[in-house]
C-alpha cells in the first residue's frame, strides 16, 4: 500500500511547477514531495515522453490516485494543481 498522501498538499506542491514545465521536471518535483511520499507515482510519469507538458503527467497521476481511491476527485485535484497558472 502506498504512503498516505494528503491530496490538497500534493496539489499545492505541484502548483509550484511552471506552466511550461515538462514531465522530466514533474518527476523531479514528485521526488521532492514530503520525503518521498509520492515516489510511488513516479513510474506513472516516467513512462511518458519526458519533454511533453507536465499536464500529461498530471493526468497520469490523477488516474493512479483514482485507482487507489475511487472517491478521488480528479477535476478538483487538477484545479488545485493548476490554480496559479
Amino acid at each position: 500500500m502506498p504512503p498516505k498522501i494528503i491530496y490538497r498538499r500534493l496539489a499545492g506542491h505541484l502548483a509550484c511547477l511552471g506552466e511550461f514545465a515538462d514531465n522530466a521536471e514533474l518527476v523531479a518535483w514528485l521526488r521532492e514531495y514530503e520525503g518521498g511520499a509520492a515516489e510511488w507515482l513516479v513510474p506513472c510519469v516516467e513512462g511518458l515522453k519526458p519533454t511533453d507538458s507536465w499536464f500529461t503527467g498530471l493526468r497520469a497521476i490523477c488516474l493512479a490516485l483514482k485507482e487507489q481511491n475511487p472517491r478521488f476527485d480528479v477535476g478538483l485535484f487538477e484545479d488545485w494543481a493548476t490554480e496559479d497558472l
